[in-house]
């Protein structure tokens, strides 16, 4: 039984091509649009997630990606720096334009018996453990002086 397809997040531009396309196959009726979702939800929303699909172009730092590890979820992301940065070898990378490598990923984890718990990468990158890297670089700045 294929599991719901579940898109969070306000509706970017130019994808309304996307929802058309979905609109035209027979599992439309398993596909829910939550548009904003209030971080208070979020983890939940990962928790219950078979798989969190990442396909960007262009991110900032991968927030999601590490979101979704830490909550244990399977992690398919394009193939851009931050995401590699952020998940390591515990995420399936494919191009982000790559239509057909993208349901071939999907396929292939959905038929695993479900994706093991990255908890531990997730773990590598604490608030409290990059201030004090950021403190350290700013104490040799300072003795450089």
């Amino acid at each position: 039984d294929m599991p719901p397809l579940v898109i969070a997040g306000r509706p970017g531009w130019g994808c309304g091509w996307f929802r058309r396309a979905l609109q035209e196959k027979e599992t439309w009726s398993r596909v829910f649009f939550l548009n904003y979702v209030p971080d208070d939800d979020l983890p939940g929303l990962y928790a219950g997630a078979r798989l969190f699909l990442a396909p960007s172009l262009y991110e900032g730092f991968g927030l999601t990606v590490l979101e979704a590890i830490a909550a244990g979820c399977g992690v398919i992301a394009s193939d851009i720096p931050v995401h590699r940065e952020v998940g390591g070898d515990v995420v399936r990378y494919v191009d982000a334009t790559d239509h057909g490598g993208w349901r071939d990923a999907i396929a292939e984890e959905l038929k695993d018996c479900g994706p093991v718990p990255a908890i531990d990468r997730a773990r590598g990158f604490s608030w409290l453990r990059h201030a004090e890297q950021y403190l350290n670089i700013l104490r040799g700045i300072d003795d450089a002086g």
